[in-house]
């Protein structure tokens, strides 16, 4: 039977998320949890979500990743995991940044911080899923982390999915880690 079912995962910051979508972008499922090592769970993480809706992987067409900024191993999580399954699969590759969920919605153009540790952060304005400026780097972090509002995002996937761009060379795609 040939599925058209459609991923999200993001691994950059300090949640683990994941929903799946149906072909119209409806959420089927989602999980968030607060996970510091995501390398060694994201397999039983994504397994666990997939049994309890009857899923396979290879049923999925689309894998919609954040490739950060954020945490260094975070970044490349998701992407190496997913890419691997996509190159093996032939799927589809659909990648953003976490400043572009940030501002999924808003309409004021503000400024975001995204800690990539414990000391340090990142940041950029961006407005209406769209990066305004340049991301600079803060060495002595004087802000709070702005967070993702995951629900408000699978909730509008139908629309948030246009945050997300088509990658044609999944080889040379790469996290978002400025340093």
């Amino acid at each position: 039977m040939f599925y058209i079912m459609n991923l999200f995962v993001d691994t950059t910051g300090k949640f683990l998320v994941v929903a799946i979508f149906d072909k119209n972008f409806i959420l089927i499922d989602s999980k968030i949890s607060e996970i510091k090592n995501k390398a060694d769970i994201l397999p039983d993480f994504l397994g666990k979500i997939l049994l309890k809706n009857k899923l396979e992987i290879t049923e999925f067409t689309k894998f919609f990743i954040n490739l950060g900024p954020g945490s260094f191993t975070g970044c490349r999580i998701g992407l190496t995991f997913f890419r691997t399954i996509a190159q093996l699969n032939k799927k589809e590759i659909w990648t953003c940044s976490t400043f572009n969920l940030l501002s999924f919605k808003i309409h004021e153009n503000k400024q975001y911080f995204i800690d990539y540790s414990e000391k340090s952060q990142f940041s950029a304005f961006a407005q209406n899923g769209k990066i305004t400026s340049k991301i600079f780097e803060i060495k002595k972090k004087t802000e709070k982390a702005s967070q993702v509002n995951y629900n408000l995002i699978f909730l509008n996937f139908d629309k948030a999915k246009k945050l997300f761009k088509k990658e044609v060379d999944l080889i040379n795609i790469f996290p978002l880690y400025i340093k």
